[in-house]
């Protein structure tokens, strides 16, 4: 495969992983809005949400403000997720541009790790309070492949910061 094979290969990859960012960050954004909406509704309909939650023999003096807590967790890493989203799409222009090794590509990664890790531990921790509320756990568990994104990218951004100031000393000294 020519160099001009795999760059087009590569470019196609990278026009295609953008697109699917770009659905992804609009998705979470529709997610965070159903919970906006969502959170008034529990409220104005309490005694409905409850029959329901009596259906599934859920219901007792706590419901409501641990679904309106469960809710607002799922908010919050729906935000995070959206930031991280957002940085990564920034990443990815700078890619498309042909100059990955800027200082602002270290920072955002950077801080899509710690997103991400903030992401994993409210993840569990919904779970967590999930179980403790309702006697059932939503999905969110401790994930291992998770924990070796977050250190993943935190080397990474260390790789990258390294590498723009390496480039910064070979252009000082040509």
């Amino acid at each position: 495969m020519t160099d001009k094979a795999t760059g087009q290969y590569d470019e196609t990859i990278l026009r295609l992983a953008t697109v699917l960012v770009r659905v992804v960050i609009v998705a979470l954004w529709v997610g965070l809005a159903v919970i906006a909406l969502a959170v008034p509704g529990v409220v104005l309909w309490r005694g409905e949400v409850l029959a329901e939650l009596a259906k599934e023999g859920m219901a007792d003096g706590v419901a409501i403000p641990a679904l309106l807590a469960l809710m607002t967790g799922g908010a919050a890493i729906l935000y995070a997720a959206i930031q991280f989203f957002r940085r990564l799409l920034a990443v990815m222009r700078t890619v498309r541009k042909g100059d990955p090794f800027v200082p602002e590509n270290a920072a955002r990664l950077r801080a899509m790790a710690w997103l991400l890790l903030a992401i994993e531990v409210g993840g569990l921790a919904v779970g967590l309070f999930s179980h403790w509320a309702f006697g059932r756990s939503n999905g969110f568990e401790f994930s291992v492949t998770g924990l070796i994104a977050v250190l993943s990218l935190f080397v990474l951004a260390r790789v990258f910061a390294r590498g723009t100031a390496m480039r910064e000393d070979i252009e000082g000294t040509v």
